[in-house]
């Protein structure tokens, strides 16, 4: 039977034979189980090549390993019992085995690390399962672990490329980003109810809009207008037309207790009785209208913002336009050829029409915002004088009671009960209404940010459109075609679209991304890709740039569809030793690969000085 603790006796033994030979000098003094970590190439040499047990050992179930007792980060491994039976001697042999050498893996700080997705010092079995699913998952078996997968993703745990999902409660992420809060107004009918300032809700998590392309943008702002927005305003017009469920019923009974109370007045003084219903009806009316004149310059001021907004992003865009219409007309063409001077006056032209339009749109905005703010004024100074009208009615209405309560005071009560039940609709229809509102200011900041970042990235985009530079074979940059580049980014996503994310394949990403922009195929791992960016080379379809670009962290501005190949580095214990790496900027300071990464590798095996970088042409 395969015993695990006789495996790394032996290892040790292995280790200390090497060490003697000169191959290479080991720590063997501190050396325990957790080397397996440390040493996983020799480990792996030792345990194929000379005990030759890959065969024997083929690989685990993962549900068996899913349903071991697992307790303060280790599998419990059960007590060996010898068998006349062959097989269930191998099958004891296989778990003794894999859990001992996941045991091991536990046990290393790193490991321990990446497993803890809560960060609460503890591996729960929600956290384990996730890790193995991973792990099962890098051979492209999700329903078994074999040695190659385990030593795969100790080579990408140490290469920092390994990533497990959260067990935590997902939240919203980007750009899967949370807008503003879209849900019906929380109030109470008391008074002790405090609406939610804006800045307590939960608004646009952090998310750099520069990131997104254009159609990302576009497809944010529509989301956010029909999810967010739409809903917002459907429950603020709910609010003003006194739909809203709790509104209506805070005004019924109040109308249930004037009746109440006009009533009992009746009783005692038919015409004050009418009086009363009088001055509540004016009342009323004048509340809904001031109401109604308050919402009028709530959207009006809203107009005001958008307006603002497009007008200043039609400014930015006259000015980027006019600057790239500029560089163009500068342009010494002294020593250009014919072919070159004919394509910069084509910019030229092209240029002067978009820059020309850009001053028609940037005019219309401006008179649009004009309007606006004219719009404005008459709305506000209505409002002075409905207030003043307000207050002239509240004033008799004070007086009127005063004489109630003087003439009739058994009338008072009916009078307070009914008067306590207005206010309380009139404060939850203003708090509401004043809630949803804030909402609604907090939807339209955010979508107004989204449009200036759609025009941030056009202005980009233009740049690079009315640009002109002569291709020069002795300047590489020069050389870089941006559509090609994009095409690769946008092959690189479809790949993964098709294929799915995975962990420590680079290369093979790569490879199917290149085949489904340029119809190539081409294998090896990371660190022989810079020979196949070689051939693309030699095929006119890339020219390497890694002069330009000196240190890893100019990576980050490296253009779309540059690819960057990193060599196999020598360090012991690096994970990029055997594979090296390879990847796709995406444009944005991210990269494509077997998966989508944010942040683009810039320092791969410890080294930041092996790579080399190719653009498209």
């Amino acid at each position: 039977m395969i015993n695990f603790e006789n495996i790394i006796v032996g290892f040790r033994a292995y280790l200390e034979s090497l060490q003697e030979s000169g191959e290479k000098d080991y720590d063997l003094d501190s050396f325990s189980d957790v080397s397996i970590f440390m040493y996983s190439d020799e480990f792996k040499d030792y345990v194929t090549d000379q005990l030759d047990l890959d065969s024997q050992l083929g690989s685990m179930d993962l549900s068996e390993l899913f349903s071991m007792d697992f307790s303060n980060n280790q599998f419990t491994i059960p007590d060996e019992e010898q068998t006349d039976n062959p097989s269930e001697d191998q099958d004891a042999g296989q778990q003794n085995f894999f859990t001992g050498l996941l045991n091991s893996l536990f046990k290393n700080d790193l490991v321990k690390n990446l497993l803890d997705t809560d960060k609460n010092s503890e591996i729960s079995e929600e956290e384990l399962k996730a890790f193995l699913n991973v792990l099962g998952g890098l051979d492209g078996s999700n329903l078994s672990l074999s040695l190659e997968d385990i030593f795969s993703g100790i080579d990408s745990i140490k290469n920092n490329d390994f990533t497990i999902p959260s067990t935590e409660t997902p939240t919203v992420e980007a750009p899967e980003e949370t807008p503003p809060d879209s849900s019906p107004f929380d109030g109470n009918y008391e008074y002790t109810y405090d609406p939610p300032k804006n800045d307590e809700q939960d608004g646009p998590q952090e998310v750099d809009l520069t990131k997104l392309s254009v159609d990302e943008l576009n497809t944010l702002l529509s989301e956010t207008q029909t999810e967010y927005l739409q809903p917002q305003e459907e429950y603020l017009a709910s609010i003003l037309d006194e739909s809203e469920t709790e509104l209506a019923g805070l005004k019924t009974a109040s109308e249930e207790l004037l009746a109440t109370y006009e009533e009992k007045l009746k009783e005692v003084n038919v015409e004050m009785a009418e009086q009363l219903v009088d001055i509540e009806e004016r009342l009323d009316a004048k509340k809904e209208e001031i109401e109604q004149n308050d919402q009028a310059i709530f959207e009006q001021e809203n107009t005001i913002n958008d307006c603002q907004t497009n007008y200043d992003n039609a400014v930015s865009r006259t000015a980027n336009l006019k600057s790239s219409y500029d560089a163009l007309v500068g342009m010494d063409t002294s020593e250009m050829s014919d072919e070159d001077k004919s394509a910069l006056q084509a910019k030229i032209d092209a240029a002067k029409e978009a820059y020309d339009q850009a001053v028609i749109d940037e005019e219309a905005a401006k008179t649009a915002l004009d309007e606006a703010k004219e719009a404005l004024t008459p709305l506000q100074e209505k409002a002075e004088t409905l207030n003043g009208e307000l207050t002239a009615i509240e004033e008799e209405k004070t007086a009127f009671e005063s004489q109630i309560s003087e003439e009739y005071p058994e009338i008072a009560e009916y009078m307070d009960a009914y008067n306590e039940k207005k206010q309380e609709y009139y404060q939850y229809k203003t708090d509401a209404s004043s809630y949803m509102r804030e909402q609604i200011q907090v939807s339209k900041a955010y979508m107004n940010e989204i449009k200036t970042a759609i025009t941030n990235a056009q202005n980009k985009k233009d740049t690079e459109e009315y640009s002109f530079t002569v291709k020069n074979p002795d300047d590489p940059s020069s050389m870089y075609n941006a559509e090609a580049g994009e095409h690769l980014v946008d092959s690189a996503y479809a790949m993964l679209d098709q294929y799915g994310s995975s962990s420590g394949y680079c290369a093979r990403g790569v490879s199917r991304t290149m085949f489904l922009a340029y119809g190539i195929e081409m294998g090896g791992h990371g660190y022989q890709w810079d020979s196949n960016m070689e051939q693309l080379v030699e095929q006119g379809l890339f020219v390497e740039v890694t002069g330009d670009y000196p240190t890893s962290a100019d990576l980050t501005t490296l253009p779309a569809g540059a690819v960057v190949c990193w060599e196999n580095t020598s360090n012991s214990g690096d994970g990029g030793k055997r594979y090296g790496h390879v990847c796709i900027a995406d444009g944005k300071g991210g990269e494509i690969s077997d998966h989508y990464q944010a942040n683009i590798y810039q320092s791969v095996g410890g080294r930041s000085d092996q790579y080399r970088i190719f653009i498209p042409v």
